[in-house]
């Protein structure tokens, strides 16, 4: 076997991503960035979709070929990574040499394909279960229990200064009891995604349950805060949101509420009650009708 160890040889695992095969881990080249191919591209397009392996040792007389970036190989061989019946990617490996590769090659990868498999998605449940606990994965928010998190950091370990901000959309039950779920779902991470384009790079975003979010603005004092909110409110209203699920024209709009660390408390909790009075008294004064235009 060992062709495989050739010194020239190119590896790659690919991952099966949506439509693509994502380049997550490769061996034998420069640093290509994000290198990946159509799902139904190449020899290894092939390999997933067939979930069989190829052995190609003239790679000029195969039409699936398509080269890797910045290289001709003349060699390949690749087998398809399946746990059960999912196909989690491809395992490749590219020659410069023609006939670099045997069917006793073939058979070894074939024999560790399956524990390759079952690493990589182990792995991959892993980063799932980990981002799972740092966003909210149904509007692009970080989690609360991460803003718990980094608030703790930031204030009982580093002794830094910050502000929040509770903040709850106006007239969101109107959208939900009128036009469904699935509209409010997607009002809610629109909101989030503009929240997100006018932040500061250092502030973040979490959602509290519901409608309501928290924003952290650490090394920020409340009226800094509040003049950030006051702004974030201008410019989400400017702006209508098109769902054509419910073929609806929306401005957001939201009441806010500030607490400061060390001001208002010693906890996240505690700025939360004080921000969320706040928040209350100005919902009260600033209650509409319906955010529909």
């Amino acid at each position: 076997m060992s062709e495989l160890r050739g010194k020239d040889d190119i590896y790659f695992i690919f991952i099966k991503e949506k439509d693509l095969l994502v380049a997550r881990a490769y061996s034998g080249m420069e640093n290509i960035g994000d290198f990946s191919l159509p799902a139904d591209s190449g020899i290894v397009g092939w390999v997933a979709r067939t979930k069989l392996p190829a052995l190609v040792n003239d790679t000029t007389k195969d039409k699936r070929y398509v080269p890797p970036p910045g290289k001709i190989t003349r060699s390949e061989i690749a087998v398809p990574l399946i746990s059960g019946n999912r196909l989690i990617g491809v395992f490749d490996i590219e020659s410069p040499l023609k006939n670099a590769f045997s069917t006793s090659d073939l058979r070894f990868l074939k024999a560790i394909s399956t524990y390759l498999a079952a690493v990589i998605e182990l792995a991959m449940s892993y980063n799932d279960l980990k981002e799972s606990v740092i966003h909210d994965f149904s509007t692009g928010a970080y989690s609360f229990k991460y803003l718990a998190e980094r608030f703790n950091e930031l204030t009982v370990a580093n002794k830094k200064k910050l502000s929040i901000g509770f903040v709850d959309l106006n007239n969101f039950k109107y959208i939900n009891d009128n036009y469904g779920h699935s509209a409010g779902d997607l009002i809610l991470r629109e909101f989030v995604k503009r929240l997100k384009l006018h932040l500061g790079s250092l502030d973040m975003v979490g959602r509290y349950g519901g409608d309501e979010f928290i924003l952290m603005f650490p090394g920020t004092t409340r009226h800094g805060a509040e003049m950030a909110l006051e702004r974030l409110k201008k410019n989400l209203s400017e702006r209508e949101i098109k769902l054509d699920i419910a073929d609806l024209s929306i401005k957001i709009d939201f009441s806010y509420g500030v607490a400061s660390y060390p001001d208002d408390g010693s906890s996240l909790r505690e700025l939360i009650y004080h921000a969320d009075q706040r928040m209350y008294r100005m919902k009260e004064k600033s209650r509409r009708a319906s955010p529909v235009r």
